[in-house]
């Protein structure tokens, strides 16, 4: 007889006014009964986080000059090397490829179109390091009638997510699109859905990408099949 141990997590963040003159952000991991505080001064958090292998979690910080990477469960805060980049490429989002902290992509845009920087976690500088001095092209243009993006990168493929209301369209419209390493084909999927707000989660997985949309007075998932031809290859 095998046995299996389950652990459950909460995250909790809140952060002062950039304002203010204690600026900072404070975070609160629940695992199983244990609780840890991080924090992190003069930044703010972005409300995507990521829960990775090994059961560590990773919280994504900004302020009006650079982001950084909060490890909450090891109260750890490390620098993004984004002042390699060009001055024109603008931050999007942050994803881990690998579901380790080790390794970290940057969507950027770029003029009309979508790139993905890599970095590599150095432990010595607490920084991540970009991998190559040119970010990689993808082949995402920018819809810009949809404001806002989500994005993730795994070893099968790349998936950018835009939506937002046109004009004054009562209607979220959304429209993904996925590129996988071993094909040619760019995939995409695209619906409308009667909403007020600007509230979307997106989670990757190898065969379906699930969406989470905040509807009236529900919550809305659209579960998107990926293709099942597709021979997945690992990224050199």
């Amino acid at each position: 007889m095998t046995s299996t141990m389950i652990i459950m997590m909460i995250v909790f963040c809140c952060s002062t006014s950039p304002h203010s003159r204690h600026h900072k952000t404070d975070c609160w991991l629940k695992k199983n009964e244990e609780i840890f505080q991080s924090h992190a001064a003069h930044y703010s958090f972005s409300p995507d986080w990521q829960s990775l292998a090994d059961s560590a979690n990773a919280v994504i910080l900004h302020n009006s000059q650079r982001h950084a990477i909060l490890h909450v469960d090891a109260n750890k805060l490390y620098q993004i090397q984004e002042n390699k980049l060009p001055e024109e490429y603008k931050s999007v989002g942050f994803f881990f490829p690998m579901d380790t902290v080790d390794e970290l992509d940057e969507l950027v845009r770029s003029g009309q179109e979508f790139k993905i920087c890599d970095y590599l976690l150095s432990s010595d500088t607490n920084t991540y390091i970009l991998k190559e001095e040119e970010c990689k092209r993808t082949r995402f243009m920018v819809e810009f009638e949809l404001p806002y993006v989500k994005f993730c990168s795994n070893p099968l493929y790349d998936a950018v997510l835009q939506y937002g209301h046109l004009r004054n369209d009562d209607s979220l419209s959304w429209h993904l699109r996925v590129k996988f390493y071993s094909s040619e084909i760019l995939y995409d999927a695209k619906d409308t859905i009667h909403s007020p707000v600007d509230q979307v989660t997106m989670d990757c997985n190898n065969e379906v990408i699930d969406l989470y949309v905040l509807g009236g007075q529900q919550v809305i998932e659209f579960s998107v099949e990926l293709p099942r031809d597709i021979n997945p290859r690992f990224r050199a």
